[in-house]
């Protein structure tokens, strides 16, 4: 406890305020199923289960994204330039030590406990993705959890869930550091509007 940030006093207090449950063995029993002629019925079907699920995580794709293939961009407002490692060493800092592993199954305090063994043979696969422009297909999985949200009244309602998505943390260490690329250039040339905070 002595060691939790604001956020996650906050994140351990809904928790400890639901209802208790043996969270490593809870199943989705029955979910509500509102079927197309408008009836309400429920579903045990595995099946079924996922596909509302995934129509409460996800939204529909637009059918038109208003993007305009022939629009003409103005030139780069700065080079590109490769990712070095001393962000690599920022990104594994920022890690949280014991989340959940991606498919892989390394944890983060494998990179925590081991980034000056590691960075300098990820660093330049991380460099060679650009150059090469090859994305690995592993770092294109994901496993997607389902958890109960905390504190809700009726876990047959398919919004009382909320997805987690387990990465490949070196997926996640890359994308990290061009989020940091993408910041710097957006605040350094001014691209972001006053009024915008966060996200």
């Amino acid at each position: 406890m002595e060691s939790l940030t604001p956020k996650g006093i906050w994140a351990f207090h809904k928790y400890a305020a639901s209802t208790p449950t043996d969270q490593i063995h809870t199943r989705i029993k029955t979910l509500q199923d509102q079927q197309a002629d408008g009836q309400n019925g429920a579903t045990q079907d595995n099946a079924r289960k996922s596909e509302l699920l995934y129509n409460v995580f996800f939204r529909s794709p637009v059918e038109n994204d208003s993007v305009d293939p022939d629009f003409n961009y103005d030139p780069p407002i700065c080079d590109f330039e490769p990712i070095t490692d001393q962000q690599i060493y920022r990104a594994i800092a920022k890690l949280a030590p014991h989340k959940a592993p991606g498919l892989n199954g390394i944890r983060n305090i494998v990179f925590i406990k081991c980034a000056d063994l590691i960075v300098p043979h990820m660093a330049p696969i991380f460099r060679a993705t650009f150059t090469l422009k090859v994305y690995p297909n592993e770092w294109k999985c994901s496993s997607t959890i389902v958890l109960r949200k905390p504190g809700r009244p009726d876990y047959s309602v398919p919004k009382a869930y909320r997805p987690i998505t387990l990465l490949d943390t070196m997926a996640k260490l890359l994308s990290s550091c061009v989020a940091d690329d993408l910041m710097y250039i957006a605040e350094q040339h001014g691209l972001l509007p006053a009024t915008h905070f966060g996200g």
